[in-house]
This record gives C-alpha cells, structure tokens and sequence, in this order.
C-alpha cells in the first residue's frame, strides 16, 4: 500500500488537520537531572521517570548529554512534549553528518514522538569528544559492526530510561542503512522501521544517479560537463573508495548545477575534506558501502514503513521502491512526498509530519 502527500500536504486516502507546533510545557514533576552530578556522562540514568505500571502525566523533556556507549562517550539530545509518547531514535545519514542542526525543522515531530538526536561514532559532538582515539585506536574507527553495536547499546539505554519494551527507529541516507542493518539484526528491540532516502543498494544507486545526470547533461548541450562525465563512464564500479569519494563530489556538483537535487554541496565536500584529514576516519565504512546490498534480505520481523521525496536523485527513490515491493514484513506501507527531494522532512515538514502520524494512528 502507498500514499501521495500533494503540494497542499492534504493525504489523498485520508485528510489530517495539521497540528500548530506549541511550546513544551515543564510540569512541576518534570523528568530532572541530579545537578550534582554536572558532567556525568551517565547523569540521564537517574531520570525520575515512572515505570509502565503507573500513570504518567503530561511531561516535556530537553536534555542533551554525553552517554558512555560501546566504550566511548557518545553525545545524544532528547526532545518531546509528552513522556507518553513512543520514542523515536532518528539516525543520521552521511556518515558523519551530524543530525543535531535538523531538530528546529523537525521540531513538530516532538508533539508525536519522544525524538533522540545522536551524534554517531565519528560524527559531531561525539567525534570532538574522541577525535584523538579515533586517530591513534583503530579499534575506535567506524566500522559497520561497531555502529551496530552502538546503535543497539543507545536502544537499550533508552529502553531502560524510559521504560519501553521497543524503540522506533527512523534512518535518513546512511542512517537507513545502519537502521536496516539494526533492525534486522535485533527486530526484538524495535517498534518498527522507518526509512527516509532509502539505501537499497549503495552502488547501483549511484549507477542510476549517474545515468540520469549523463541525459540531463547531454540534453543541455554543455560539451564541458559532458566530457567531464565521459571521463567517469563507469562511474561508480571498477574504482577504489578514494576514487569512489572524489568522483561522488563531482556528481553532486553537476546534479546541484542542473537542479536535480536540491543541497549544498559543502556538506559533502566538508566530508571529503575530513576523509582525508582523519586517518581516513571513515574508510572502514565506505568500503562496507561498496558492497552495500540489502536485496539480499527482504523477510523483516517488524514493520516496515518507507517515507521517499519523488524528486529524490541523491539516493533514487526509483530504486527504493522497486526493494519495497519485495519486502515481506508483519506490515508495511509506503509514503510518496511529491516536490520533496532526498531529505523529505525539511523539504516538505507538514507532509512528513502527516505521514509519521499516519503509522503513529495504524502501527
């Protein structure tokens, strides 16, 4: 089953009010923090939060903090307007791209959700705190194992926490990679999945970027860029990680240049900058992606929701469609956002809103 989301963000099968975003009330019993714990990377562990057996009120929840997670101090942001709420762990894509600036545009999310922002291994907060055993520990590297690792470890910390049997895990980009990874590994851990700018296939995404930028750029008649893709026709197979990066940000650069994506290329570039700096800090990773191929599972234990802009040419909805119609899952159900590219949530906020209440109303 699919939905289209239209311009005015009203759902063609069903139409939802929008709700207007107000600010989070602290009751007087509000979740507290011991001050006198002060930096204690463990200081959210003593949250006064009652159990399931006991009624809880309407309480809001701001606390940002370092959690001692996987061996290293790992920064999360917790944010919502009631404690009754499932929780909601978003992952952020990249790697390395911090998720933490999108919370103002996701703000409306915390009327459905208790949301948890986390500065992965590598990334952010996360990497400033470790950026010198990041370089000198190899064991402290990203690697898709640990990650998975990580990720898990923040689950059962918020699990604990919070006093749910199952967290919601919503993955962007590289985040629904990771999230795909997680949640069929430990579908006992997990509400349901959600996936935005969905990674099915890392290499043969790619393929079809460029396939479709190579007609664009033909079309235009810019012999200058046509012979700079020419240059790559086998883009991105037969080349290393290293090749794979620096041709990446030449794509994106032309996709950007002919408005098919709409993004600011210094991220990726910042990224590139930072591969090269770090040792490369991601190196295990963008090997991993490489070989990247979730067509090899299609049976999850849990359901299964995917939230794709139509305009998406950064990871091809195209693509995740095709991979959605093979999953097997207890439910599953597909959002299409039309004039939304790669990241729907900031680029039409009413209509993700209106599709993460939709699951939130019929999980």
């Amino acid at each position: 089953m699919y939905r289209f989301f239209n311009i005015g963000f009203k759902i063609i099968v069903s139409i939802f009010s929008v709700v207007l975003i107000t600010q989070a009330l602290y009751a007087k019993d509000s979740p507290s923090i011991d001050k006198s714990l002060g930096e204690n990377p463990d200081a959210f562990l003593i949250l006064q939060i009652p159990n399931n057996d006991q009624k809880i009120s309407k309480l809001a929840i701001d606390k940002k903090a370092y959690i001692k997670i996987n061996g290293i101090q790992q920064y999360i942001m917790i944010k919502g307007e009631n404690l009754n709420n499932p929780v909601l762990l978003y992952l952020h894509g990249g790697p390395g791209l911090s998720g933490m600036g999108k919370e103002p545009l996701m703000r409306n999310l915390e009327k459905l959700y208790t949301v948890v922002y986390w500065d992965q291994r590598g990334t952010g907060k996360t990497y400033e705190k470790n950026h010198s055993s990041d370089q000198i520990d190899p064991k402290n590297k990203p690697t898709i194992d640990n990650m998975i690792e990580d990720t898990r470890q923040v689950v059962q910390y918020l699990k604990k926490i919070f006093h749910k049997n199952k967290i919601a895990i919503l993955g962007h980009s590289w985040g629904s990679v990771l999230g795909s990874e997680f949640v069929l590994k430990y579908p006992e851990d997990v509400l349901y999945y959600i996936g935005v700018g969905q990674v099915t296939n890392a290499m043969e995404d790619e393929r079809i970027v460029y396939e479709h930028l190579y007609d664009i750029v033909s079309r235009s008649g810019n012999k200058e860029d046509l012979k700079a893709l020419n240059k790559i026709s086998k883009y991105p197979y037969f080349k290393d990680e290293n090749e794979i990066f620096k041709d990446l940000i030449m794509v994106r650069t032309l996709q950007a240049k002919y408005k098919i994506i709409n993004t600011d290329i210094k991220p990726t570039a910042k990224s590139q900058k930072s591969y090269h700096k770090n040792g490369p800090i991601y190196s295990n990773i963008y090997k991993y992606m490489m070989g990247f191929d979730l067509y090899k599972t299609t049976d999850y234990k849990i359901p299964v929701y995917y939230i794709l802009g139509m305009h998406d040419w950064q990871v091809p909805t195209v693509n995740a469609i095709k991979y959605f119609y093979k999953i097997n899952a207890p439910k599953k159900e597909l959002f299409l956002i039309p004039n939304a590219g790669h990241s729907t949530m900031t680029d039409q906020p009413r209509a993700f809103f209106n599709a993460l209440k939709v699951i939130l109303e019929t999980k």
